[in-house]
């Protein structure tokens, strides 16, 4: 018999209040039940988890914390082939960045270039006969200045965006 009902049978409280007391300790076992329930569903969902034939639930002894060894989990993650993906991802957006920003240079350009004409060769009105060992050399000189920096610019902020949104 519980507290409240001795109350009760002995004309301490009214019927309200008896019927308040029931009606609070059969939500209190409703609580109860649903929380066992749900101890069930999470004990059945990591047995599926870690594929075992053994029902898991949670422990009751305190638990202690897990020191992890940083140099183990970077070594795995080096590892990954997902990682190392990204990795190469990003190193190549890196040298299609310098690519791009090297295009807004100037270009230089030298040229050489040796030829031999062997025969005869009429040279401002007289005739001449070259052999192997007559050489004609020539030298280019060039500049090219880029004049237009839009698209190159733009290409440019790609590149970054490209590597940041890897990076992250």
């Amino acid at each position: 018999m519980t507290a409240y009902e001795i109350r009760y049978k002995a004309g301490e409280t009214k019927k309200l209040e008896y019927m308040a007391a029931c009606s609070q300790q059969s939500d209190i076992r409703n609580r109860i039940v649903q929380t066992c329930k749900d101890i069930d569903i999470c004990s059945n969902r990591m047995q599926t988890l870690i594929n075992s034939s053994e029902k898991i639930y949670p422990s009751i002894e305190r638990l202690e914390p897990i020191v992890y060894n940083t140099t183990t989990v970077d070594n795995a993650a080096s590892k990954n082939p997902n990682v190392a993906l990204a990795m190469q991802q990003i190193e190549n957006a890196g040298i299609e960045y310098k690519l791009e920003s090297s295009r807004m240079l100037p270009d230089f350009k030298i040229g050489f270039s040796s030829q031999t004409i062997r025969g005869t060769q009429d040279v401002g009105g007289i005739t001449r006969t070259f052999g192997t060992g007559d050489r004609f050399n020539s030298i280019q000189f060039g500049v090219s200045v880029p004049l237009f920096f839009s698209s190159s610019k733009s290409k440019i902020k790609v590149l970054i965006i490209k590597v940041k949104n890897k990076s992250c």
